[in-house]
């Protein structure tokens, strides 16, 4: 079975068929996990970070597709990045008019987006321009989707500033398409048979940051209740052993990968036990 590790961002996770099949996108196909593992595998995207999605619904073919921020992130890293700029294109006063950011007023139609990206070994940016109706996301039935429609100059930005990014590092960001380019909601994903219920969070995804002041000593050993809960519901929720570590040390916000439960305090074991809670949740759901 091929195998990838996705080391992003310092967190460390192990991806194959099976995982992808079990947590990611019950579903797809095997060619359609495999072209996913390849890309995970050479552009290292962790998908339990958002960095990627392999969405299918039905017998729809899938589509795979990368977060405009992590675009951005990696593009930083690049030494020869010397930033961006993008907004929007818009017919204002029967005149053609390109604006810096996404204010849309009242009376404008929007046409298009544009971006421009800055290289240090470049004597001009690399600018991409992308029309509107070419890119506008919609449903089956023909409808603009909802993101499209309640934020229509932000989602054109994405996509002049994603092709921008693309084109300017091509090496760095081959294959990698965001949502807004392929006309998906990743808002909304839920990778069960059916369709994506309205503003449904995929499982398996890191959790948001919850306190820990009602946790009495949140930085001390985690207690044996909570290890012990953590082992039965490993068990529950069947990980694999490969899997178990880095999917506490994700649930819990760290940065380094743990290779033991005692190595949590009780604030991070609290985390990991919610994110626990809300995957067995959801897998009851999915095995209906």
């Amino acid at each position: 079975m091929s195998e990838a590790l996705a080391t992003t961002n310092n967190h460390a996770v192990v991806l194959n068929e099976g995982i992808i099949k079990k947590y990611i996108c019950p579903n797809a196909t095997e060619p359609e996990i495999y072209m996913f593992l390849q890309l995970c595998k050479a552009q290292n995207l962790n998908p339990f970070l958002r960095e990627a999605y392999l969405i299918k619904y039905g017998s729809t073919p899938a589509t795979i597709v990368t977060g405009k921020d992590t675009f951005i992130k990696r593009a930083r890293s690049i030494q020869q990045y010397r930033g961006f700029k993008a907004g929007i294109i818009v017919i204002s006063n029967k005149a053609v008019v390109y604006r810096e950011g996404g204010m849309l007023i009242k009376g404008e139609e929007l046409i298009g987006g544009w971006a421009e990206v800055y290289r240090s070994d470049l004597e001009v940016p690399v600018r991409a321009e992308v029309t509107f109706d070419e890119y506008v996301g919609k449903k089956q039935d023909g409808t603009i989707n909802r993101q499209w429609t309640e934020k229509p100059a932000t989602m054109i930005r994405k996509v002049a500033l994603v092709q921008a990014h693309r084109e300017a590092f091509p090496d760095q960001f081959e294959g990698m398409y965001s949502p807004e380019e392929m006309g998906v909601e990743v808002e909304t994903i839920e990778y069960t048979q059916d369709k994506p219920a309205e503003g449904y969070k995929p499982p398996m995804t890191p959790p948001q940051e919850k306190k820990d002041h009602a946790i009495k000593d949140p930085d001390a050993p985690a207690s044996d209740a909570q290890i012990k809960a953590i082992s039965a519901m490993w068990g529950k929720l069947g990980l694999e052993d490969n899997l178990k570590y880095s999917y506490c040390t994700e649930a819990a916000g760290m940065e380094k990968v743990i290779e033991s439960t005692k190595e949590l305090t009780k604030g991070a074991a609290s985390k990991v036990i919610d994110r626990l809670n809300r995957d067995l949740e959801a897998k009851k759901e999915q095995e209906g």
